[in-house]
């Protein structure tokens, strides 16, 4: 908008108007998401398991929402917090299977997708499956919680200046 504004005045043009309404609109834009910021679902999730935690626990998403992580404001024991790295760094998600099963396993796991109904033996499904229980499922997306572990249950928490639609 602002490189419109600039091309048609020094051109010297007769519509002016327009460029700075643009101008104008765009900066009612930035205002009403400044007064009324949206609430996606990763604040929203994370939201839910930070409230639900206690110090020491751990947070993974899967696959790699990192989002969530940060509002969680919970560390991930998983050192790829996107998916990207973890297919190419973790040929066949070794490392993610092992710590999963492992005792250094995260306290929480959220499942941005839905993992597989009947999982194979060997498939991250069936190590989430083997040690951690489905405790919520927020915004379309399973939260779960390690087996050996008590927490309260997590429960979404919409901010009330945030957009309808969000």
């Amino acid at each position: 908008a602002a490189a419109l504004l600039g091309i048609v005045i020094a051109r010297g043009a007769r519509l002016r108007a327009v460029p700075l309404v643009a101008v104008l609109m765009s900066g009612l834009g930035v205002l009403a998401l400044a007064l009324t910021p949206p609430h996606t679902a990763e604040e929203v999730l994370g939201d839910a398991v930070r409230r639900s935690s206690v110090p020491g626990d751990q947070v993974l998403t899967w696959p790699g929402r990192s989002n969530i992580d940060y509002a969680a404001h919970l560390p991930s024991p998983y050192p790829y917090l996107w998916f990207l790295p973890a297919s190419t760094l973790d040929p066949g998600f070794r490392t993610l299977k092992a710590l999963l099963r492992g005792d250094q396993r995260p306290t929480w796991l959220v499942a941005w997708t839905a993992l597989s109904a009947e999982p194979g033996p060997h498939s991250i499904a069936a190590a989430v499956r083997e040690d951690y229980r489905e405790v919520a499922h927020i915004c379309g997306h399973a939260v779960f919680l390690r087996s050996d572990a008590d927490r309260r249950t997590p429960t979404p928490e919409y901010r009330s200046d945030a957009t309808r639609r969000s």
